[in-house]
């Protein structure tokens, strides 16, 4: 009987079925290259992805390409306008016809998508809003939230952000993976790898890592009882040490 053949999915690192996947080629490369997901996909032959991944790529590409153009029609009116930076409420409201008008003070623009929103937004700016620059950095280094007053970010936005950046973490250690085990080969080993290998080598440390651990040997030491008891005593006496009384106080 033949033996098939294991793939594993070259962004998650898990094992696929032959029926469940993409080949990493034509526009999906592409997609790649425009989250910018820190991949070297020449370490192996013929790369493939899972269901799995092969949406979230297509998830987070459409995620980046809205983002991408929301930046480009900013710059398009910070060229027309001085200071550089603009008001996103003033700029958007005022493209809408006379019949639907909306109240300024309540309404805010989402920096990223240009929808409107009257709650649940996240302030950019604020202290609350660190942990998102932070992804934003990471996921859209190409937005400069500078060019906008007191940006906002929708709700939707902020998971579509949250989900981009654990994708590209997730792309990140997969990478790491491959590049240490790569370390430990000769030089002459050749250009590409055998995922299913690598994935072998890191499972086999995984479970020897936690074996380790748990036969892990546990020292006793002989202790007198006398010395135990007078340490139980100053220990009781540090946690409920005696009121002290100063003169002149009360």
């Amino acid at each position: 009987m033949e033996e098939r053949e294991i793939r594993i999915c070259r962004l998650c690192f898990t094992p696929i079925n032959d029926k469940s996947f993409d080949l990493l080629e034509g526009f999906q490369v592409q997609m790649i290259k425009t989250i910018m997901l820190p991949l070297d996909l020449s370490v192996s032959k013929d790369p493939v992805m899972c269901n799995e991944c092969s949406q979230n790529l297509q998830k987070c590409f459409d995620f980046k390409m809205m983002c991408l153009n929301t930046e480009d029609c900013v710059k398009t009116y910070t060229n027309l306008k001085d200071p550089l930076q603009i008001d996103l409420q003033e700029v958007v409201l005022k493209e809408l016809p006379e019949n639907c008008k909306m109240n300024e003070e309540k309404i805010q623009i989402c920096r990223l998508c240009f929808s409107f929103s009257s709650d649940s937004f996240t302030k950019v700016d604020t202290e609350g809003g660190v942990y998102l620059r932070n992804m934003l950095k990471i996921s859209v280094p190409e937005m400069d939230l500078t060019l906008t007053v007191n940006p906002v970010v929708c709700q939707n936005c902020h998971n579509l952000l949250a989900n981009q950046f654990s994708f590209i973490q997730l792309c990140a250690v997969t990478e790491g993976k491959i590049k240490k085990y790569r370390s430990t080969q000769p030089q002459d080993a050749g250009n590409t790898l055998d995922l299913y290998k690598i994935l072998q080598q890191v499972v086999e440390v995984k479970i020897e890592t936690e074996l380790g651990d748990r036969e892990a040997p546990v020292e006793f030491v002989a202790c007198d009882p006398q010395n135990v008891a007078l340490k139980s005593e100053v220990v009781q006496f540090e946690e409920n040490p005696p009121r002290q009384f100063h003169a002149g106080r009360t």
